[in-house]
């Protein structure tokens, strides 16, 4: 048996988590934003949670600019794509996710 967080257990956790994000989107439909729906229907499942919680307001900063990066390079390998990106004249370009630590090799 997993690991109990808070009462629950793993198989739990997760079906919170995925009923969590069904909920989310069923929001983002009742905005009536059609282009954003149709958007968020077309990202893969792993980011397409963040690009909801920024359209509903409810992402921090940095989750935004997480979410402006991986749309910028189309959701493709988003984590390499990020981390090596060029685009030095991008606003976020300093503060981008998944970069190497100052000093790590790569």
């Amino acid at each position: 048996m997993g690991r109990l967080l808070h009462g629950l257990d793993p198989g739990e956790m997760r079906l919170r988590a995925e009923t969590a994000r069904i909920e989310r989107f069923r929001s983002l439909e009742k905005t009536g934003r059609e282009k954003t729906v149709r958007i968020a229907k077309s990202i893969p499942t792993r980011y397409r949670d963040r690009y909801v919680k920024v359209h509903l307001g409810e992402a921090s900063p940095r989750t935004i600019m997480r979410a402006h990066c991986e749309q910028c390079v189309g959701w493709e390998e988003a984590p390499v794509s990020i981390g090596t990106c060029k685009s030095f004249s991008c606003a976020l370009w300093r503060t981008r996710p998944y970069q190497a630590k100052a000093g790590d090799p790569g």
